[in-house]
């Protein structure tokens, strides 16, 4: 499945483009896993992000490191 996130931020992403990444906290600490990325638009302050999404959990667009 794909998944696409759009949104506006005043943030200046880093990386820039952002990615979606999956957020897994099954060992306790919350550990962000890469995933594919697909097509990306971005027109800051607009952002579009697409991804494979193949496993259920919790997917994230972290704007910093």
């Amino acid at each position: 499945a794909t998944l696409t996130l759009n949104f506006t931020t005043n943030v200046t992403p880093s990386p820039n483009p952002p990615v979606i990444e999956l957020a897994d906290s099954s060992a306790g600490e919350t550990v962000y896993k890469p995933l594919v990325q697909g097509a990306s638009y971005v027109n800051p302050p607009n952002y579009s992000l697409s991804t494979s999404a193949q496993n259920s959990g919790v997917y994230v667009v972290r704007l910093k490191k």
